[in-house]
């Protein structure tokens, strides 16, 4: 065999496992926003498609928003307005797996958002729950109560803003695992 065409080869073993692709499905959900601080809005979803390995999640929201509104529980008659969040979660049941997945702060003040945040980053982020193609996927806002400067106790009793769309966005690998010596894996670089 030729030396150059054997260095080709030898060096194409090598960078072959690091050429994996990546697709992104994008999941549309049917989310207006949580009514209140105190619920969180869950849904069911549908992947569609069998997945073999799952890289990333993330949930792109649109919509608008305002500060939240918050009543003095020993004085009716005072309120005041605070910035809010909202938080996300992901799980194969919200309700059990409740926790935060992600948290998105709101400026001061009230307009437009449109964001993409990514669900579960770093060491935690496994999705196998995933691979059989159903979950959930839950919102809540915050905070449900606030202290103003002089300490006295507020309860939220006004919403975030209202949610226009809202899109699951998995990134994943297409293909089937394979060895990284095995025809499979030869025949993906050339696709």
């Amino acid at each position: 065999m030729n030396r150059p065409l054997s260095a080709v080869f030898a060096l194409l073993f090598l960078v072959a496992p690091h050429l994996a692709t990546a697709d992104v499905l994008e999941i549309p959900l049917v989310l207006t926003g949580p009514n209140d601080p105190y619920s969180i809005e869950i849904t069911d979803f549908l992947i569609g498609i069998p997945l073999v390995a799952v890289s990333q999640v993330s949930l792109r929201l649109e919509g608008s928003y305002h500060e939240i509104t918050y009543q003095n529980v020993f004085d009716p008659f005072s309120f005041l307005s605070r910035p809010g969040y909202l938080d996300m979660y992901i799980g194969d049941d919200v309700v059990v797996d409740a926790f935060v997945e992600a948290r998105h702060q709101f400026p001061a003040g009230s307009g437009l958002f449109d964001f993409e945040e990514i669900l579960l980053t770093g060491d935690s982020a496994d999705w196998t729950f995933l691979l059989d193609g159903a979950a959930q996927i839950g919102l809540g806002y915050g905070p449900s109560y606030t202290y103003d400067d002089d300490g006295q106790y507020y309860s939220a009793v006004g919403t975030f803003g209202q949610l226009s769309s809202a899109r699951l966005m998995v990134t994943y690998d297409p293909s089937a695992p394979t060895e990284d010596w095995s025809w499979g894996a030869i025949k993906h670089l050339f696709r």
